[in-house]
């Protein structure tokens, strides 16, 4: 039972990384340092097939400085309509290959782009967000590579809830029920 759980778990993935519509596409993503967490909503844009997860984001961004830091990472993911929660712990790596960043690149619309551009990194103080510079030509665009240990599915029901953990072990998937 726990193979058609996680079966399940990858066709959600697998789809939320394509269609925009599908409540996975944004999930919660977590990091930290020494002293503290941080977590923030990001866009899942891709999934390979050992499941590992990209996203995108500004290199001078502070989860990118974190990930230096403390590459230990968590995901979360909720579908309210099913009341599904899947939590992914994983380790975190920026993609350093300039061919794959110039082909992804290429893919993101003009306006999207946007977002990578700015003279100034997120978090800085400014007087006017409608006054934001931006590079004409230089962006900061990356892309970080979540690779999964360990994958919690959650699905509430009004009795019974049913958990189970997936653990990687020598590159296969082993799944357990858990208590909820």
């Amino acid at each position: 039972m726990t193979d058609i759980i996680f079966s399940t778990i990858k066709v959600d993935l697998t789809t939320a990384a394509s269609s925009p519509s599908h409540p996975f596409r944004l999930c919660t993503f977590a990091t930290s340092t020494a002293t503290s967490p941080s977590i923030r909503t990001v866009v899942l844009r891709a999934i390979d097939q050992e499941l590992s997860m990209y996203i995108y984001t500004d290199r001078r961004s502070k989860k990118v400085m974190e990930i230096g830091q403390q590459n230990q990472v968590s995901l979360l993911f909720y579908d309210p309509v099913r009341k599904l929660q899947i939590t992914i712990g994983a380790t975190a790596q920026c993609t350093t290959d300039d061919q794959l960043l110039k082909k992804l690149w290429a893919t993101i619309s003009p306006k999207s782009k946007k977002e990578y551009m700015s003279k100034l990194p997120s978090r800085e103080k400014i007087q006017d967000p409608e006054k934001t510079e931006y590079h004409k030509e230089q962006h900061f665009f990356t892309v970080i590579k979540i690779i999964p240990q360990t994958i919690e599915y959650l699905r509430l029901k009004k009795s019974n809830h049913i958990r189970v953990q997936f653990d990687k072990e020598g590159g296969n998937w082993k799944g357990n029920y858990i208590t909820p």
